[in-house]
């Protein structure tokens, strides 16, 4: 079977529509601790990014850099939030990536991270964060339900070789 040409716009317009019927909500943060500083790369969904800066009525990378601050927040077990130095961002047609760096003067554990961006707006939004030190990994789903989480790496087990 052959389509027209003149039918490949209503077909392209109609499977776009499908695909917009089932939306996923959800960030994924690459957070590698390195010289006692975590460095954050979040990828974002452009609209979400977009609809987000347009609630704050902060357009553009300022947007951007003013939801990180309030929504990607590290704090000790005291609660006050650690600066962010934002280092940039990076945006494509459906997706940006946020970079931004985070010091720290304690071990990791000492840490908190509460992970709100896009939460407000969107009720089943995941955040997922890769945690990650040399060789070392953990990731960590942040749902509005569970926004907190404390930062640092499960105790290894050792194998029966390793005892």
């Amino acid at each position: 079977m052959r389509i027209g040409l003149s039918l490949w716009p209503l077909l392209i317009f109609a499977l776009g529509g499908l695909a917009h019927a089932h939306p996923s909500h959800g960030t994924l943060a690459e957070v590698e601790f390195v010289d006692g500083r975590l460095e954050v790369a979040l990828q974002v969904q452009m609209p979400q990014l977009d609809r987000a800066c347009a609630d704050i009525g902060v357009p553009g990378e300022a947007g951007a850099k003013q939801l990180v601050s309030e929504h990607f927040v590290v704090s000790r077990k005291d609660g006050k939030p650690l600066p962010v130095k934002w280092i940039g961002m990076e945006s494509k047609v459906f997706v940006a990536w946020l970079y931004f760096e985070v010091a720290l003067d304690a071990p990791l554990n000492e840490y908190r991270l509460r992970h709100t961006l896009f939460m407000g707006r969107e009720a089943k939004q995941v955040n997922t964060v890769l945690l990650k030190r040399g060789t070392r990994r953990t990731t960590l789903a942040l749902t509005r339900n569970q926004s907190v989480a404390q930062l640092g790496f499960p105790k290894e087990k050792k194998g029966k070789n390793e005892r």
